[in-house]
């Protein structure tokens, strides 16, 4: 069987009465979790997800007996966050959440083979930072990443230094 296309898919939403769709929905809905969390998500808003996906991600990094975090569903859960269409100053403080997490947990427990997906983590939280123009919100924050960062020697601060600090124009 060929896959389904969007246009066949629209083209068969538009051929089907709204009651229809209500029951298409309805059954989707309690087929698949993903669906009940999509909905839940959409009708609570985007503030109670970003607290839900805040706890979430301090609790993996907090645990009573130290456990290693799990890098796959805090990064699916920032993922389905940023689908809901947040604003970027939330889906930055998610970003800088992970990386600060990582960093924590480096220096906790000597994991230095967190080092590449803090790496990630703070790269990816300090090109977002800039795209959106949020230096001022995040700067000092951005700048705790890099000192600690700095004895690693990788291009975090070349980063930092393009979108954090402003260049002295020449007259």
């Amino acid at each position: 069987m060929p896959k389904l296309t969007l246009k066949e898919f629209k083209d068969y939403l538009y051929n089907q009465s709204q009651e229809e769709l209500v029951l298409e929905l309805e059954k989707i809905y309690n087929l698949y979790p993903n669906v009940q969390d999509y909905f839940q998500a959409l009708l609570s808003g985007t503030e109670e997800q970003f607290l839900k996906v805040t706890i979430f991600i301090h609790k993996e990094f907090n645990r009573p007996i130290p456990k290693n975090p799990d890098l796959k569903k805090i990064k699916k859960a920032i993922s389905d966050f940023n689908k809901l269409g947040p604003s970027p100053a939330n889906l930055a403080k998610l970003y800088l959440q992970l990386a600060i997490g990582l960093m924590s947990f480096i220096k906790d427990y000597g994991a230095e083979d967190y080092y590449m997906p803090f790496y990630s983590a703070a790269k990816n939280f300090l090109l977002f930072v800039s795209k959106h123009n949020l230096q001022n919100e995040f700067g000092t924050d951005a700048q705790k990443i890099v000192e600690y960062e700095q004895d690693y020697g990788s291009d975090l601060t070349d980063i930092y230094h393009q979108n954090f600090t402003k260049p002295i124009r020449k007259n």
